[in-house]
């Protein structure tokens, strides 16, 4: 198969002068994004290349931008560059796509493709602390609905465990699937397991294709018939339907399908890390091929999950900052199994596992030679 061919470079020489770069949010009033004022850095400063990645365009830009009220450092590391194209009328954030561009790729170019389609594009400096991980964001909304219900409870009052559950937005794309395919368990359980059999102490029938779960998001239940989740559960996963999953409460890790429906309830899908054998066997699994795992998880090595994903590699380090994060170095292979809100839960393949931001991990092709490329011009230039 040949080559993809190269990308149409523009005639022009590019400066950052002629890209619009905002930080943070819209303004609430427009929805629009202001401009940012220039430092009174050298002009020289502004200047770079169509081919150049997100690494390089990141520090160019807070140089430019040094002096701007929202500038917060200058450790360009601490920054994320996001694209956006907003459609007129801009109404805050309900007429955008929003993108977060990996730090192997061009934004100019991004932004000029997105400009030549009378897409409005901008570009959007982002700090890590204004993009939380989708486990600190749930906290937070854990903790602000609390508060609101109970105003006399300070939300420091509560405890930080992560394991606590907490509701999925509903537009998140971690949880697939807002209805509900079948409004009561029990008219899919009839389907399922025999009244009589359900009723009784007979064992089930093992279902076709039954797999197993661990819970990497967590979840609150809205209704009788759904389970609260906390990070780290571990389930059998017994039926699915449209984005959602019928599961059993799994406490050991065992697999074992047992009689008793008050343990099954329904699931969004996006919560689960699925498993392809029963969850305390993939990790003695992963345990025992890397014996030396220091992880704050259990770990699960990717070839145990059957959930869909795609294979990255790690653009820079990343030390984990929060829980549920997993450390990276730049060239770990990993495999990416969710993105949420501008972050990946990644699995390397010692088992390791955790949340780190999209940006740090690059897609790889069919071959890692632009990736390493990449990487090694990275290094060079540090």
């Amino acid at each position: 198969m040949s080559a993809n061919p190269p990308t149409a470079h523009p005639a022009t020489i590019p400066s950052l002068n002629d890209f619009r770069f905002s930080f943070g949010q819209p303004t609430l009033t427009t929805g629009t994004y202001p401009p940012l004022q220039a430092g009174s850095n050298d002009p020289d400063s502004s200047h770079v290349s169509w081919d150049d990645p997100t690494w390089k365009i990141i520090p160019a830009a807070l140089k430019k931008y040094e002096h701007s009220n929202q500038y917060r450092d200058n450790d360009w590391e601490n920054y994320a560059i996001l694209g956006l194209s907003i459609q007129r009328p801009a109404i805050i954030v309900d007429n955008r796509t929003e993108i977060c561009l990996n730090y192997d790729k061009k934004p100019l170019l991004a932004f000029q493709k997105l400009e030549d389609a009378e897409k409005n594009p901008v570009l959007v400096l982002k700090h890590v602390k204004d993009i939380p991980s989708p486990i600190a964001a749930a906290r937070q909304r854990r903790l602000t609905r609390e508060t609101a219900q109970h105003p006399s409870i300070r939300a420091t009052s509560r405890g930080d465990q992560v394991s606590d559950p907490d509701t999925v937005p509903e537009s998140a794309t971690l949880v697939s699937g807002a209805q509900r395919p079948v409004d009561n368990l029990t008219s899919l359980l009839n389907t399922i397991i025999p009244a009589s059999t359900a009723s009784g102490g007979e064992m089930p029938p093992l279902l076709p294709g039954v797999s197993y779960a661990i819970a990497i998001y967590p979840y609150v239940a809205e209704q009788e018939d759904e389970l609260n989740v906390s990070v780290g559960d571990t389930f059998v996963i017994v039926s699915r339907l449209y984005g959602w999953f019928v599961v059993q409460r799994d406490f050991t890790g065992a697999g074992t399908v047992g009689t008793d429906t008050s343990m099954w309830g329904w699931v969004p899908n996006g919560c689960f890390l699925e498993i392809g054998i029963p969850v305390a066997s993939a990790i003695a699994e992963a345990m025992a091929s890397t014996p030396s795992h220091t992880g704050s998880r259990a770990p699960i090595l990717p070839q145990s999950i059957i959930s869909s994903g795609f294979p990255g590699v790690a653009l820079m380090d990343y030390k984990m900052k929060g829980e549920e994060e997993v450390d990276l170095v730049m060239g770990d292979a990993v495999r990416v199994f969710k993105v949420h809100d501008h972050w990946s839960y990644a699995v390397k393949g010692t088992g390791d596992r955790g949340w780190v931001p999209s940006w740090f991990i690059g897609k790889v092709q069919r071959t890692s030679a632009t990736s390493n490329a990449l990487m090694l011009d990275f290094a060079e230039s540090n």
